[in-house]
């Protein structure tokens, strides 16, 4: 049986991890969060998303990534792909099947209303590709570049003379 629970950011999760912003980017985004499952699992890994008014943009890292919303009132959709993610006015379940290496950006509520101001409408409960908003040639970089950039960034910055109460300290 496929069990979902809400995951809080300050919980520690095998699937799941949150990386805050530095001090330049607090403003804009809530914090990054990087979602990986092992392509061993016997089931797949599954979280609630409560309703909000935040924009998430994720970024599939892996070609067996594989994801679906469940909706009380729409059923599951398969929503596998490169995205930008609106506002929830209810709460879903998401479901990552083993194999998904996922990475988004969950924007801090209404700094992209301005760049999105004819799509709101349409993201709402809803999501759209990400390249319709973003060259498909630098989402593609972005992918090739994550594993070896990030993996030092986090390592780096995660360390205890980085931190300053849970956030991430930026390097200069």
């Amino acid at each position: 049986m496929l069990k979902s629970k809400v995951i809080y950011e300050s919980e520690i999760n095998e699937h799941i991890k949150v990386i805050y912003p530095c001090f330049e980017l607090r403003n804009i985004v809530e914090y990054f969060f990087e979602i990986k499952t092992e392509s061993n699992l016997i089931t797949p890994f599954s979280i609630i998303a409560l309703p909000n008014m935040n924009i998430v943009a994720s970024v599939n890292l892996t070609d067996k990534s594989q994801t679906l919303k469940v909706d009380r009132k729409l059923g599951i959709k398969d929503t596998t792909c490169d995205k930008l993610c609106g506002s929830l006015t209810d709460a879903i379940t998401i479901i990552h099947a083993p194999g998904t290496h996922e990475f988004a950006v969950k924007f801090k509520p209404g700094v992209l209303y301005p760049f999105l101001k004819d799509d709101i409408p349409y993201l709402l409960d809803s999501y759209r590709p990400l390249n319709n908003y973003i060259d498909n040639t630098i989402i593609e970089e972005l992918k090739s570049s994550f594993n070896s950039n990030s993996q030092l960034i986090v390592t780096h910055n995660s360390s205890p003379s980085r931190r300053r109460r849970g956030k991430i300290v930026p390097t200069f």
